[in-house]
């Protein structure tokens, strides 16, 4: 006996099975043409990635920087900062990536200092984090004193490129 037409699960095969149909005829138009269908990956996204403008440029492309006039010494800051427990992170890491702040020779924007909750990203006191990094506590005796919160941008109290 073959199911009614009117049948509504009748009907929910035929549409699925319209829907699946046409799935397998458009997937291959909206596939880009260097889809690599072994590899699973576009064979010329390296050549499309290199064409683009490098969004951070690390520490050397301050360093030395002649694009304007430091309001201070930057090699003194490098040396401070290299000498600091912090010496691993870059400029960059604080003052945001080099494609917000120049675009080849030309400044398009500030190298601010990114302010608010940046230091709690590695110093928030969290459960299970590593000993050896020093933590926020609103119970330390000097943050208590002056009535230190989490709200507080820790730069107000802390240089960022000499910390101890």
């Amino acid at each position: 006996m073959a199911p009614s037409p009117r049948s509504h699960i009748y009907r929910l095969v035929i549409v699925l099975a319209v829907l699946l149909t046409a799935f397998l005829m458009l997937k291959d138009l909206a596939m880009p043409e260097s889809w690599d269908t072994e590899a699973w990956y576009r064979t010329n996204a390296l050549t499309d990635l290199q064409q683009q403008q490098a969004r951070f440029g690390g520490n050397e492309s301050c360093r030395g920087s002649q694009c304007h006039e430091p309001k201070e010494n930057h090699q003194t800051r490098f040396d401070e900062l290299q000498s600091s427990v912090h010496k691993n992170l870059a400029c960059e890491t604080c003052h945001g990536p080099l494609a917000d702040h120049a675009q080849g020779e030309h400044k398009i924007g500030d190298a601010h200092l990114a302010r608010g909750k940046l230091c709690l990203r590695c110093h928030g006191n969290l459960l299970g984090r590593e000993g050896k990094i020093a933590q926020f506590s609103s119970e330390f005796e000097m943050h208590k004193m002056m009535q230190v919160t989490e709200e507080k941008p820790c730069i107000d109290c802390h240089s960022p490129h000499a910390p101890k």
